[in-house]
């Protein structure tokens, strides 16, 4: 490929990730001043389909498209369960459908803490369809995934590493991908995050970037806005990797912070602002801070409640987290007998600190949550701490993967085909 294609190529890809991960807060911010009219919803499904388009047009890549359109079958074609996404994401869109506002859910029957950035689109979805079905709103998480899903298919160089990544996602988030549920969303958006903070350089002045570097860092910002409006553990999720990828680089940079106060005002001034009004608080913040105290100092001085937190979450991920420092350790011992050669790794140190420093500090607060948990604590690691662990099961499982890119694609009988927009930083 020439170095025109090539430029052409890699800029098609930024500005279709940028421009994907903005539609969605787009409609949620037209959410937040009142119902959007339907042709914004016919904008966005446009948008995105010339998207789509344009990455099957450009390389004849017709792996996306598949991806897609798989998904959309499955979509439709299944029934929609799950105790959460029945009764919170798409209950949540119901009545913003129906009463025609962002915030009349958090009035009268059933008011919770819970954000409401997939909810506002479901509801867009269910608007532009005409009435409220089981089926159609459900489409919404194609269209959180249709980032990631560009960004994957970039980075991997390889239609086989891409299908691979694929199958092994199902197999990690199941029918959750597609059902509802924010878990793997936050798992998705987490991967994009360290995708894109290995690749922008946020000690450039803003007028010196070039426009692939500009595309990147409204990227970046926007994934920044969409984890604290995706689930309440998103917030958590934002503050522990903008902490650990500053950890990893050993430096504060002001950009990164400046998109982390201006995600964290977005989600006050839209979110936590109208709870404070209404008077809607989260269960878990039950007693307030003496409460909590209270609570993990009681589980605590008991000691068991403290082992079986840790065990349960340990059952979830340390299958993943040994699977990744394996693959991280051979990935190591072969760089160093290729000594001199080309460093063709799509998993950089810098991404390797950023995601083990965040798993700490991450699965910190969920053990803190879990101890401190007004109800039963058997109960409450039964029904989510599958679904809290999640994100750090897409993460390692897709780095996984491409720590082991050359293994898997030499067994294949394949090599990388697609340039990456991905150049490790050291």
């Amino acid at each position: 490929m020439s170095s025109s294609a090539l430029k052409n190529h890699n800029s098609l890809y930024r500005s279709s990730i940028a421009i994907s991960i903005s539609l969605p807060l787009a409609n949620y911010f037209v959410w937040v001043w009142g119902a959007p009219p339907a042709w914004l919803l016919m904008v966005i499904i446009c948008v995105n389909g010339s998207i789509v388009l344009g990455a099957v047009g450009l390389k004849k890549d017709w792996l996306l498209l598949g991806i897609l359109l798989y998904l959309v079958v499955v979509s439709l074609s299944n029934p929609n369960v799950g105790w959460d996404p029945r009764s919170l994401w798409f209950f949540h869109a119901k009545r913003i459908f129906l009463e025609g506002g962002l915030y009349t859910r958090l009035e009268h029957y059933y008011p919770n803490p819970y954000p409401s950035l997939f909810s506002a689109f479901a509801a867009s979805l269910a608007s532009f369809h005409g009435v409220w079905t089981e089926q159609v709103p459900k489409l919404s998480s194609l269209f959180f995934l249709m980032p990631v899903f560009l960004l994957i298919r970039q980075v991997s160089r390889s239609s086989t590493l891409t299908w691979l990544w694929f199958l092994l996602l199902l197999l990690v988030a199941g029918i959750k991908l597609i059902n509802g549920y924010q878990d793997p969303l936050l798992g998705l958006y987490l991967v994009i995050y360290i995708f894109l903070m290995n690749e922008t350089n946020l000690n450039k002045p803003f007028n010196q970037l070039d426009r692939g570097s500009v595309f990147v860092l409204f990227s970046l910002l926007g994934v920044m806005l969409s984890l604290p409006l995706l689930k309440n553990e998103g917030l958590a999720m934002l503050l522990t990797l903008v902490l650990a990828s500053c950890v990893a680089q050993r430096r504060l940079h002001l950009t990164l912070w400046v998109f982390t106060g201006l995600s964290i005002a977005m989600w006050w001034l839209t979110w936590q602002q109208q709870l404070n009004i209404t008077g809607v608080k989260d269960g878990l913040m039950s007693g307030g801070i003496s409460g909590i105290f209270e609570r993990v100092s009681d589980r605590i001085l008991q000691v068991w409640p403290v082992i079986e937190v840790a065990v349960a979450m340990a059952e979830k991920s340390l299958g993943w987290l040994i699977a990744y420092w394996v693959a991280w350790r051979w990935a190591n011992r072969r760089g160093a007998n290729r000594r001199g050669a080309k460093d063709d790794s799509l998993v950089s140190n810098f991404m390797h600190q950023t995601l083990l420093w965040w798993a700490l500090l991450y699965s910190g607060i969920l053990f803190v949550i879990y101890v401190s948990t007004p109800a039963d604590l058997t109960w409450h690691l039964n029904t989510s701490v599958g679904r809290t662990m999640m994100p750090l099961n897409i993460a390692l499982s897709t780095f996984t993967l491409f720590l082991l890119r050359d293994k898997i694609l030499a067994w294949f009988g394949t090599t990388s085909a697609v340039p990456a927009i991905v150049k490790p930083k050291q």
